[in-house]
């Protein structure tokens, strides 16, 4: 069974992405949200150790 790891962000990553969000959203908040939402879930990925 692989390991589950606790990912957290950094508060200045969490600062990072809120800045990006900001940014996409200027043109298109339904994509801001999406990209953020997509790179979340690709970090999220990284909690199961896979060897």
């Amino acid at each position: 069974m692989p390991k589950q790891f606790v990912i957290r962000y950094l508060p200045i990553a969490q600062e990072d992405l809120n800045n990006i969000f900001d940014w996409i959203a200027k043109d298109s908040p339904a994509r801001a949200l999406a990209f953020i939402n997509k790179i979340d879930k690709r970090i999220g990925a990284l909690s199961q150790e896979s060897r």
